[in-house]
C-alpha cells in the first residue's frame, strides 16, 4: 500500500470514529422520539352550497384514519383512498341576518383527520380545487391555517382516544388523573342482561387495564371518578338494590379493588352526585334526595378511605337541584345548587364550618333562568363558578301563555368569588366565534398546575337549520368543546371529535398539580342535517389537553355585573281529597304524555330528562309524569333503558310517581297510543307492521297491541290514545279493551279532542293541529259506538302548565293510579281546576244503575270564575249553567231520563280566563 494510500485511509478511519457518536445520538434520537397522533378538522366555506370533495395526500406520515363532521347519510368518506365528499347548505336566515357579516352564509361541515407523525412530516389538503399544504408542527391549537379567504380552514383539534373499541353500547363517562400523570375513566355498558360498570386507565395508545367495578351486572347511574390523597381511584355511582337507588363507592388501591362501601342509606332515590377534590387530597360528595317529600341536598367527604357521617345541607319546604361542592385550602366547602323561585330556577350557596352549614348568599338570581353549577377552587383560593342561563318564565304556561318551552336556547354565565367578595361576572363568550356565542349548556370546570381554568360544556349545533328564531325548535344534535381563561381571557373553544349527540352526553374534564388536563365525553353518532336523527352508537373517547396549553389566547375579556330581582313566590300544587261509597280517595295532579330528546323525531325544545321532572316537581306541581319516548321497536337497547333508568331515578315513595311508557305514532285511522307501564322493569311495545320494509303499519295495531298488554303476566300496562282527531288519530274502528279504559281529550300544545265545534276543540286548518284534522276522531264519536272511556290530558314534548290530568286515587303508589285510571276516576283540565262529581254514591267514570232519576252532585274549584257548567248527555248538552263562584257545589237532576235506558254523561267546565275541564263519563242506566 503506498503511503498516499494509507494516508487517505487513516483520515476516513479518524472521519469515521469522529462522525460515530454523533450518527448513533441521531439514531437514538430518532428512536426515541417515535411518531405522535395528531387530529384536525378540515371544514370549508363559500357563498353558495355545493357539492366539495376533499382528498388528503400525506408525506411521511400516516393517515390512520377520516370522519365525516356532520355529515348526512348522502355524504360519503372512503378512508382506503384518503377521500370525502358531501354537500354543503346554506342556512336560513332573516332579512337582518343576511346583512350580518359575521353570520356564515353555510352551515359549518367538514372532515375530521386522526394522523400519526413527526412535526416536520408534510400533509396536503385538496378541497376541490384549492390545495393547503403544511408541515404538522404548523398546526397549533386556536391558530387555524387558512386558504383562500377562509374556504378552507385547517385546524387542529385533541386527539380522540377510543375508549370502547367493541361494538356495544356505551355512556356516561367521567375522567380522573392521578399524581403519575395517568387517566382514569369509568362508564357505563348497556347489554342485554343489564348494565355494567366499568373502570379504565387511559394510556396515549388508548385504553389499557379495564375493570369490573363491581364484578356484576346490575342497574348503574352517574358514575364518577375520583383519585384521592392516597392515590386510591373512586368511583362512586349509583345502584339500584331492592328497588331502591343508594351511592356506593369503591376504591382500586395498588391496582386491587377494596370493599364496596354503601355511601348513602334511604328508601329515597339518592341522585345527581358531584364531588371536589380539595388541596389536601380530600374527597366532598354531594347529591340530591327526596327525604321529605321535596328534594334536599346532601353531604359526605372520605379521608383515608374512611366516609364521613352524613350531612343535611339544606331542609326547606323547596326542592333544591343539581348540587356542586368545592373547598378552600382551610377545609371550608361550599355547596351551590338550584331552587325554584315560581318561574325560574335560582343559584343559592352554602358554606360547612365548624361542622355546620350556613348561607353564603346567591350565586345566581335574576329573572332569568339559572341552573346547573359547576365549581372550582384555584391556587389563590378563589372560588370560580359557571352556570347556565336561559329564558325566564321557565314552565310556566305555554304555548297557551307567557311561558317558554322546557328547552329553550341557553348561554353559560360565570363569576369569580374571592373572600366572599364577587371579583367577576361575565358571558364567557365574548371572545368566542360567531356560531358558539350562544346555545352552550352543562359547563363543567377544572383547573390545572398553573392555575389555568378549563370548561368543558356542550353547545346546540341543530340539524335542519342552525339559525331560527328562538321560538323555533332545532333537531337536537349536541357537540362538546372546550376552553380555557388563561391570563389574557377565554381561548377559542376546541371541539371534541365525535361527541354529537343529546344534550345530557355530558363532558367531563380532569387536572392534577402537576399539570395533566384530560377530558373524556360521549357521542352516538347520529346525522345531522335529517329529521330522523336516530343515534347509530353510543361510544366514548378521551383526550390529553396539555398540547392545548399554547393555544392563541384572546384580548382581555370586559367584566359585567349582576342585578338581583325580587323573589316570586314558589308555585306549589293544592291537594284535594274526598269520600266515595266510605273510601277516601285523594286527588293527584299530573302529566301522562310527557317526551323528551330520547325520542327519534325529538327536536331542541323537547328538552330533557332533567327539564322534564324538574317541570314536574317544581313548575307544574305535579304529584305523577310520564316517561313517554318514541322509539319502540328500534332494535338499540340503551335508550329504552335510559327510559327506563330516568322512571327510577325520579320517583319518590309516597310523594312522586313515574310512569313508563312508550309513544306509539300510528297514522289515521290506525292511531297513536302510549303504552303505559305500571314498572319501570317493562320492555317497550313497538307498532306492528304489514310490511315491515316498507314501514306499513298494520291496519289491526291496536287489536295487536290488546293482545299483547293482555298476555303480559309481569307487568300491568295499559293502552291510552292520543291526539286521536289529527292525522296521527283513529277512527275508533278497532272497537274498545278493557286495557283501554281512557283517551287523550286534551293535548296541551294543540286543541281538546272532545267534539267537533265545542269550546276549544281541533279544526281544520288551525295551525297547531297536530298533524292534520280528522273530524271522524272526536271522543265523542267513540262515546257514541258505546266505546267506554275516561278522560285524560297529555302536554305532547312542548307544552307546559296547559294540560293536567286529575286522578282520584286510593294510594299514592303506581299500583294506586293503575286502579285509578282503569276505574276511570279522573280528568283532564288546562289548569289546576278541581272537580268531583258524582250520583248517589257512584263517581265519575263508573256504570251504574239507579233507582229514580239521576241527581248530580257537582264541587267545583277553580283557578278563576266560573262561567260555564254543563251536564252532557249522549254528546249533547242538557244543561248549561253559570254558578258564580270560584268555589261552588252544584246539583242537577235529569228529569227526562228514560227507565231502562243507558245514558252517557259527562261535566264540562270553562272558567272566565278561558281555562276548561271535562270530567270522565258515567253510564247511568235509571230504573
Amino acid at each position: 500500500m503506498s503511503k498516499m494510500r494509507a494516508k487517505r485511509l487513516h483520515v476516513v478511519l479518524r472521519a469515521a470514529l469522529f462522525l460515530w457518536p454523533a450518527a448513533f445520538l441521531q439514531a437514538k434520537e430518532k428512536k426515541e422520539k417515535p411518531p405522535e397522533p395528531y387530529a384536525i378538522r378540515v371544514t370549508v366555506s363559500d357563498n353558495r352550497a355545493g357539492r366539495w370533495g376533499i382528498s388528503l395526500k400525506p408525506t411521511d406520515c400516516e393517515v390512520t384514519g377520516m370522519r365525516g363532521w356532520r355529515f348526512n347519510r348522502s355524504d360519503s368518506v372512503a378512508p382506503e383512498k384518503l377521500r370525502a365528499k358531501f354537500r354543503t347548505r346554506t342556512r336560513k336566515l332573516t332579512g337582518a341576518e343576511r346583512k350580518d357579516d359575521r353570520i356564515p352564509k353555510l352551515e359549518a361541515m367538514g372532515l375530521d383527520v386522526f394522523i400519526l407523525g413527526r412535526p416536520d412530516h408534510i400533509l396536503e389538503v385538496k378541497a376541490s380545487k384549492i390545495s393547503v399544504t403544511f408541515e404538522l408542527r404548523e398546526l397549533l391549537f386556536g391558530a387555524p391555517i387558512e386558504h383562500d379567504s377562509g374556504k378552507v380552514r385547517v385546524r387542529r383539534i385533541p386527539n380522540p382516544i377510543d375508549l370502547t373499541p367493541e361494538k356495544r353500547e356505551y355512556d356516561y363517562v367521567s375522567v380522573a388523573v392521578d399524581a403519575k400523570r395517568q387517566a382514569w375513566a369509568s362508564w357505563i355498558e348497556y347489554t342485554d342482561k343489564g348494565q355494567r360498570l366499568w373502570l379504565g386507565r387511559i394510556t396515549s395508545n388508548g385504553i389499557g387495564d379495564v375493570y369490573d367495578v363491581t364484578g356484576r351486572a346490575g342497574r348503574y347511574f352517574s358514575p364518577i371518578t375520583a383519585v384521592d390523597e392516597g392515590g386510591r381511584i373512586w368511583v362512586i355511582f349509583g345502584m339500584e338494590e331492592k328497588g331502591n337507588i343508594d351511592l356506593y363507592a369503591r376504591n382500586l388501591n395498588a391496582f386491587k379493588w377494596m370493599r364496596i362501601d354503601r355511601v348513602t342509606n334511604d328508601p329515597a332515590p339518592d341522585i345527581n352526585p358531584s364531588i371536589f377534590r380539595d388541596a389536601k387530597g380530600k374527597i366532598w360528595l354531594v347529591w340530591q334526595s327526596a327525604r321529605n317529600g321535596n328534594y334536599d341536598i346532601f353531604m359526605k367527604h372520605v379521608h383515608d378511605a374512611t366516609w364521613s357521617k352524613e350531612y343535611r345541607v339544606t331542609n326547606t319546604p323547596e326542592n333544591e337541584w343539581s348540587p356542586a361542592i368545592c373547598a378552600n385550602k382551610d377545609g371550608v366547602a361550599f355547596v351551590a345548587y338550584d331552587v325554584y323561585r315560581g318561574s325560574d330556577y335560582d343559584i343559592a350557596m352554602r358554606k360547612f364550618v365548624n361542622e355546620k352549614f350556613a348561607d353564603a348568599g346567591p350565586i345566581a338570581q335574576t329573572p332569568m333562568n339559572e341552573t346547573h353549577a359547576s365549581m372550582v377552587m384555584d391556587a389563590k383560593d378563589r372560588m370560580w363558578v359557571a352556570w347556565e342561563e336561559g329564558p325566564g318564565n321557565w314552565g310556566v304556561a305555554y304555548p297557551h301563555g307567557n311561558g317558554v318551552p322546557l328547552h329553550m336556547p341557553r348561554t353559560i354565565k360565570y363569576k369569580v368569588i374571592d373572600a366572599g367578595e364577587e371579583k367577576k361576572a361575565g358571558d364567557l363568550t365574548a371572545n368566542f366565534p360567531y356560531d358558539l356565542q350562544g346555545r352552550n349548556e352543562a359547563p363543567r370546570l377544572a383547573v390545572d398546575a398553573k392555575d389555568r381554568i378549563w370548561m368543558a360544556f356542550r353547545h346546540l349545533s341543530g340539524g335542519l337549520t342552525s339559525r331560527r328564531t328562538e321560538a323555533e325548535s332545532l333537531v337536537p344534535l349536541w357537540e362538546s368543546y372546550v376552553t380555557y381563561c388563561g391570563d389574557k381571557g377565554w381561548t377559542e373553544p376546541l371541539p371534541l371529535s365525535q361527541s354529537e349527540g343529546r344534550r345530557n352526553q355530558l363532558p367531563s374534564i380532569s387536572a392534577d398539580k402537576h399539570g395533566s388536563v384530560w377530558a373524556a365525553w360521549a357521542g352516538d353518532g347520529r346525522p345531522c342535517w335529517e329529521k330522523d336523527v336516530r343515534p347509530v352508537r353510543c361510544t366514548i373517547h378521551a383526550a390529553s389537553l396539555e398540547a392545548a396549553k399554547g393555544a392563541a389566547e384572546p384580548a382581555p375579556e370586559s367584566c359585567e355585573s349582576e342585578t338581583l330581582a325580587q323573589k316570586a313566590e314558589r308555585r306549589r300544587p293544592t291537594h284535594y281529597g274526598t269520600v266515595i261509597a266510605k273510601k277516601e280517595y285523594r286527588l293527584l295532579f299530573g302529566d301522562l304524555n310527557r317526551p323528551t330528546e330520547i325520542s327519534i323525531e325529538a327536536e331542541a325544545g323537547w328538552g330533557t330528562y332533567d327539564d322534564s321532572f324538574r317541570y314536574a316537581w317544581d313548575a307544574g306541581g305535579l304529584d305523577f309524569a310520564g316517561v313517554a319516548e318514541n322509539f319502540a321497536g328500534g332494535k338499540r337497547l340503551s335508550p329504552w333503558r335510559r327510559a327506563q333508568d330516568a322512571a327510577r331515578v325520579y320517583s319518590s315513595p309516597k310523594r312522586f310517581i313515574t310512569v313508563l311508557a312508550n309513544w306509539r305514532e300510528g297514522p289515521f285511522p290506525v292511531g297513536s297510543r302510549l303504552a303505559i307501564a305500571e314498572s319501570p322493569s317493562a320492555s317497550p311495545i313497538g307498532i306492528f307492521y304489514s310490511d315491515p320494509r316498507a314501514k306499513k303499519v298494520d291496519e289491526n295495531d291496536a287489536k295487536k297491541l290488546w293482545e299483547a298488554i293482555q298476555k303480559e303476566n309481569k307487568v300491568r300496562r295499559l293502552s291510552i290514545p292520543i291526539t286521536p282527531a289529527s292525522k296521527l288519530g283513529t277512527d275508533w274502528s278497532s272497537g274498545a279493551s278493557p286495557v283501554e279504559p281512557v283517551v287523550e281529550i286534551l293535548s296541551g300544545a294543540h286543541w281538546s279532542y272532545e267534539q267537533e265545534g265545542a269550546p276549544l276543540a281541533a279544526k281544520p286548518g288551525a295551525e297547531t293541529v297536530h298533524e292534520g284534522f280528522e273530524a271522524a276522531g272526536f271522543v265523542d264519536k267513540a262515546l257514541a259506538k258505546g266505546i267506554k272511556l275516561g278522560f285524560v290530558a297529555g302536554s305532547g314534548p312542548c307544552s307546559t302548565n296547559c294540560a293536567f290530568t286529575g286522578v282520584y286515587v286510593e294510594e299514592v303508589t303506581p299500583k294506586g293510579l293503575f286502579d285509578a285510571l282503569v276505574a276511570r276516576r279522573c280528568y283532564a283540565a288546562t289548569d289546576k281546576i278541581i272537580l268531583d262529581y258524582r250520583v248517589e254514591n257512584h263517581f265519575m267514570g263508573e256504570e251504574c244503575a239507579i233507582s229514580g232519576k239521576p241527581e248530580f252532585y257537582i264541587r267545583i274549584i277553580g283557578t278563576g270564575e266560573i262561567k260555564e257548567l254543563s251536564v252532557i248527555k249522549n254528546g249533547k248538552p242538557i244543561h248549561t249553567t253559570d254558578p258564580d263562584g270560584v268555589d261552588i257545589a252544584y246539583s242537577f237532576t235529569d228529569e227526562k231520563a228514560e227507565a231502562g235506558k243507558e245514558a252517557c254523561y259527562y261535566i264540562r267546565v270553562i272558567q272566565d280566563n278561558g281555562k276548561m275541564a271535562w270530567g270522565s263519563p258515567m253510564w247511568i242506566t235509571a230504573k
